[in-house]
């Protein structure tokens, strides 16, 4: 025999009304909660790849000072099909791979995708091949194989940065140099962390820009 309900007591069970409120204001929460989330995610991939770029800058520093204060070419022989980039003569001086990778982008795709079988890209996935296409770009066509004192301002010297391969960012592909604007370097700058990217800076410091301030005019690029 079932126990008398008290009065006043609270049915056990949800009405259909009940049980819509809830799901409305979950549906609510959700929609609040999901993209807080999302930025924090990518504040903390931003986060990341500014360490990455921070240790990359240590490494262009360490060149220079076993190189005569000279910094690294941007490719050596004929790079980028055999010979070397700017990023793998770094890599003894970074130890990891994955600090040329942006967290925001990943290791560039090759076997299994569109890319598979292109010019660009081998089935071995050799670090040659990864870091030509490695999501950060050299300022290359002011600092290669430069001498540190001759740069008239390095703290504000763009020397690695954010980038994109056009058509191929979805895979993963940046390009491993960077141009001024006056050399077409709207299309290689990436601006995938908010409207910006990160930079290191000739003097070692690491920040984030908004991609038309970097590329306003060539001021940055040490080319006027």
């Amino acid at each position: 025999m079932k126990p008398p309900t008290r009065p006043g007591a609270l049915s056990p069970g949800f009405t259909l009304v009940e049980l819509l409120v809830v799901i409305g204001i979950l549906a609510v929460l959700t929609g609040i909660l999901v993209p807080v989330v999302n930025r924090a995610r990518a504040k903390a991939r931003q986060a990341a790849c500014v360490s990455h770029l921070r240790q990359l800058g240590m490494a262009l520093q360490m060149y220079c000072q076993d190189y005569d204060e000279r910094l690294p070419p941007w490719a050596v022989a004929s790079a980028p099909t055999t010979g070397k980039v700017w990023g793998q003569v770094l890599l003894p001086y970074t130890a990891d791979v994955r600090v040329y990778f942006c967290p925001s982008m990943g290791r560039p795709q090759g076997a299994g995708t569109v890319l598979d079988g292109s010019p660009f890209w081998g089935p071995t996935h050799n670090y040659l091949m990864e870091l030509v296409y490695c999501s950060y770009g050299y300022n290359a066509m002011y600092l290669s194989s430069a001498r540190l004192g001759s740069v008239a301002s390095p703290t504000e010297t763009i020397a690695i940065v954010d980038t994109t391969f056009s058509g191929y960012a979805d895979h993963g592909w940046g390009y491993f140099a960077a141009f001024p604007p006056s050399m077409g370097g709207h299309a290689m700058l990436a601006d995938r962390h908010d409207g910006g990217a990160n930079v290191t800076f000739l003097d070692g410091h690491t920040k984030w820009h908004r991609k038309e301030f970097l590329l306003a005019d060539d001021s940055l690029w040490d080319l006027e």
